[in-house]
């Protein structure tokens, strides 16, 4: 058999040419999200939970249409979507944008003084009116008032989903208000034991067939939710907002938040147990 020369190619020995595309994120988001990884993979011992690690737990849901892990901002302080979707909030204040990092977990600080909330402007991709998830890890901070939690309602006429903060001054509860006509609610609520400086997972999921609920660190409520069999959810174009309603009448919460995200699908009770599981430790 020829030998090839010194120097020369040999053709049985010449490797293939690969051409590699990224697709969905953009360069500067596929950096975010692999310093997120990598953090958050050490952060949680591999196998330990039902997710590989609390991140990807949020990227792994079904019909995701955003997630803001709150660890990666712009210049302005506003929280980038780490779905891949590009859906950025707004961070608003009459002072400047609040970040702290609690344990292993970035969070963002909204202080009524300040007139704080995080925002994004109405779309069609955020007009859920189907089937619907959505949540966060929050703090309540002493003092605050009652408030919109996360939603995406505006004044009578304008309700379509939400998550509250009411009797804060007295005994606090949150309820997840679903709307298919604009004007009235039915809801699904849960009383915690204590609110103020204690982290708690709220997740709300509807199904137009089914019925809204609200989970509390992953268990569903205790007394049933007030209706059933809706239909879809109304659909006003309204912001998606996290700790001030599209109102200015509604108060501003004082609160810590973290790893709010947002889907298109109705998550059952296992999965909502689960990524309460996998993310708890995140926070103190």
């Amino acid at each position: 058999m020829p030998r090839p020369l010194p120097g020369a190619e040999d053709p049985g020995e010449k490797e293939p040419n690969y051409t590699i595309r990224a697709a969905t994120f953009s360069s500067v988001e596929m950096a975010v999200l692999k310093r997120l990884l990598a953090f958050w993979s050490a952060a949680v011992e591999v196998g330990a939970r039902p997710f590989v690690s609390p991140l990807s737990a949020f990227l792994s849901l079904p019909g995701l249409r955003a997630f803001w892990p709150l660890s990666s901002v712009d210049e302005n302080g506003d929280p980038y979507d780490l779905s891949g979707q590009g859906r950025t909030l707004t961070y608003n204040s009459s002072g400047s944008p609040g970040y702290r990092t609690r344990n292993f977990t970035p969070v963002a600080v909204l202080a009524s003084r300040n007139n704080d909330y995080l925002s994004r402007s109405h779309e069609s991709g955020l007009d859920i009116v189907g089937n619907l998830s959505f949540g966060l890890w929050l703090k309540v901070l002493p003092g605050s008032g009652d408030a919109l939690v996360m939603g995406k309602s505006g004044p009578a006429g304008s309700l379509t989903w939400h998550i509250a903060l009411e009797n804060a001054a007295g005994t606090p509860r949150f309820r997840f208000y679903a709307s298919t006509d604009g004007t009235t609610a039915v809801y699904s609520e849960q009383t915690p034991d204590t609110t103020s400086a204690t982290w708690l997972f709220l997740l709300a999921t509807y199904d137009p067939a089914g019925a809204p609920i609200l989970y509390l660190n992953g268990r569903p409520p205790p007394a049933p939710p007030g209706g059933s069999g809706l239909g879809n959810l109304y659909s006003a174009a309204q912001p998606l907002v996290i700790g001030h309603a599209n109102d200015p009448t509604a108060g501003y919460l004082d609160a810590e938040v973290a790893l709010p995200f947002l889907g298109a699908a109705t998550l059952d009770q296992t999965t909502v147990t689960r990524l309460y599981d996998t993310t708890r430790d995140l926070l103190p």
